[in-house]
């Protein structure tokens, strides 16, 4: 009967660890044998550092204030390939409808880019922003506490300048 209890208690333990699982983590697992991709990870302490720079005015301020809430950035690339590990993605976040909700996107004849969120009780805890353009792939995630004008200023580095389409 302890072995059995142990055994289910683990698999219980296994199921929620997964399910409570950022979205590159999973999506590194799903393709954890392509060398084509590459992740980088920026820790907390990391992110402490890049902060320390003097802010000069307050928006610059009112965005450093929120970075300090933000637990983790992760970083995944891919220099080809771009379409097929967009579309990968785009099948994640299908698998997880129920966990993210898109913010912001955009389709271009030559670049794609998705911005969703993960809530928990009204607050943003994750923000899973992704895009190709021509054969590259970036994925950028980020967890901690945000908001929607954080998520705005990010989204404004992402969406194409109307120059830049000529």
């Amino acid at each position: 009967m302890k072995r059995a209890l142990t055994i289910g208690c683990t698999i219980v333990f296994t199921a929620a660890t997964a399910m409570a699982q950022d979205f590159v983590s999973r999506y590194m697992w799903e393709n954890k044998h392509d060398t084509l991709l590459h992740c980088v990870s920026v820790s907390p302490k990391m992110m402490e550092e890049v902060l320390k720079t003097d802010a000069k005015d307050e928006v610059q301020e009112e965005m450093r204030n929120i970075m300090m809430d933000l637990k983790s950035m992760q970083i995944v690339s891919s220099q080809t390939k771009g379409d097929f590990y967009f579309n990968k993605a785009e099948k994640i976040i299908e698998k997880n409808i129920n966990r993210f909700e898109p913010f912001i996107s955009f389709n271009d004849s030559n670049e794609n880019c998705r911005i969703m969120v993960r809530k928990k009780e009204g607050v943003i805890i994750e923000l899973v922003m992704f895009s190709h353009k021509n054969d590259h792939f970036r994925i950028i995630n980020f967890t901690g506490c945000m908001n929607e004008h954080f998520i705005d200023n990010l989204a404004k580095t992402m969406i194409p300048k109307q120059e830049d389409k000529d």
